[in-house]
Formats: structure tokens, sequence, C-alpha cells
């Protein structure tokens, strides 16, 4: 039989172990929709494979063999239907706005060419280029940088991210209405600020909008691994599982002093 010092020591054991699960285990997800390109050929028009539709009129989204990022793209850098507003868009449902939701994309960025218009990646309220809600990253021509945008009007400036590989994401999150981007450009994971966002503009986003502006020459972006997933599992907060193993504690020490009460208490046995 273990003894009452054993005891504590295994329910505390128990609790630091518990805790270190919670604490390091990571959230599950749902992935909602993900693309990386390779199931259309080198060349074809992205617009009416997949699911994915034009967002403008004569839009073309040219998918290649990437020329700076490893694999198959959406390519902006080709100039095909140059002169216009090439949108091409995808339905995913509206997000649930109780959910954190994520869309991370891989993206190259070049300053080949003298003269540029930008190339854009967003989640938006509708399919095309009318849209009124809208969040994500875009190629931006005056820096060179990227800008990241929400509800069309909230922008951040970013320096540098041209010329090499970036990753970035866009957050949605539901549960304290917030929006932000994350990016590496080369220095780490870094976060843009956090912009609020209501129930009613996280759930009207409901379409995966790519931007491709070729007026005047363009250097263009490549864009690759688009993943958009729901965050369901979120983690316990420290302060929960500080009360939940300070629970286990008492509940050990509250016994084993009963015992110890018992003990001094009880009237010696008569061994007549």
């Amino acid at each position: 039989m273990p003894t009452t010092t054993n005891r504590f020591r295994l329910a505390a054991s128990l609790t630091l172990a518990l805790g270190a699960v919670f604490a390091t285990a990571p959230a599950s997800a749902v992935t909602l929709y993900s693309d990386d390109f390779e199931s259309y050929a080198a060349g074809s028009d992205l617009i009416g494979q997949g699911g994915w539709a034009s967002g403008f009129a004569g839009s073309v989204a040219p998918v290649s063999n990437g020329t700076y990022l490893p694999s198959k793209v959406l390519d902006g850098r080709t100039a095909l239907g140059a002169g216009q507003i090439n949108v091409v868009s995808r339905a995913i449902g509206s997000l649930d706005a109780s959910l954190v939701t994520m869309l991370s994309v891989d993206a190259y960025a070049t300053t080949d060419r003298s003269t540029t218009h930008n190339m854009a990646i967003f989640l938006t309220d509708r399919p095309d280029i009318g849209f009124t809600a809208a969040a994500g990253w875009f190629a931006d021509h005056t820096g060179p940088g990227w800008k990241f945008t929400v509800n069309c009007c909230d922008v951040f400036d970013t320096a540098g991210g041209y010329d090499m590989p970036v990753k970035m994401s866009l957050v949605i999150d539901g549960a304290a209405n917030e929006a932000w981007g994350t990016y590496d450009f080369g220095a780490g994971m870094l976060e843009t600020p956090h912009y609020a966002v209501s129930d009613v503009y996280i759930a009207s986003l409901d379409s995966l909008l790519a931007f491709i502006d070729h007026r005047g020459g363009t250097r263009g972006m490549e864009i690759d691994n688009l993943v958009l997933a729901d965050n369901t599992r979120p983690i316990p907060e420290p302060s929960t599982l500080a009360l939940s193993g300070l629970g286990i504690a008492l509940v050990v020490l509250t016994s084993r002093q009963r015992r110890r009460v018992n003990t001094v208490t009880q009237p010696p046995r008569s061994n007549s």
C-alpha cells in the first residue's frame, strides 16, 4: 500500500504531467480548403478548374512551373490578358465567427521589371472585384514591400520580402473578434497589428480571391500552398491548468490531514 506521502507525490507528479500535456499539445484543426496547384497542367488557365471561377470579365489565371518557387504555382508574372485586371476566385463558404480561421500561403514577389501593379491574395465577401470586405496580403509596387489589409481600410506596411520566398498568413480570430497577419521575410515569424472585426464581418468572408493587375506591366508574384483551416480545439488557459492542479493537491492534503487527526484523537486500544 502506498503511504500518504507517496500518494501526494504521485498526485503532484500527475498534475505536472497533465499540465505539460495540455500546455504542449497543438490545437487540432480542420482544413477547409487547400491547393498546391499540382493537379493542373502547366500553362493552363486556373479559371474553370478545381472550383475556381473568373471574378472579372476576360480574366485569366495561368498555372506554371514555378520560376522562383519549386513546384507548380499560380503565376502572376505571366502577362496573359495584359492591360486588364485579372481576378480568380473560389467559394469557400461563410467563416464560422466562433472559431479561429487561418489562411496561409507561400509567395515570391519579384523586382525584375521596372513597372508594376499589384497582385493579392484575399478572403472577401464577394467573388469579384466588387467586394466590400476583404482581408489579406498584396504586393506593394511602391516599396517594394507588402501590405496587409483588413476591412478594406486598415493597412499595415512591411518593408522587404521581395526576391525571396516568403510565408504569410491571415488570422481571423472569432473568439477575440480580431484579425491580423503573420509574415516571415527571413528574420523569423512576425505579426502585424491586430484589427477589430465583428461577427458579421467574419461571416461575410466566403470567397478566396487572387487579384492580378497587369495594367501597365507587372512584376507580379507566384503563389503556392494555399491552406485555409479552422482551429477547433482551444488549448486550456494556464490559469485553468494551475487551478486544476491546485484542486488535486488540496484534495490530497485534506485527506492526509484527516488521517492525522483520526490517528491522534482515536483512544488507544486496551490490552485487557
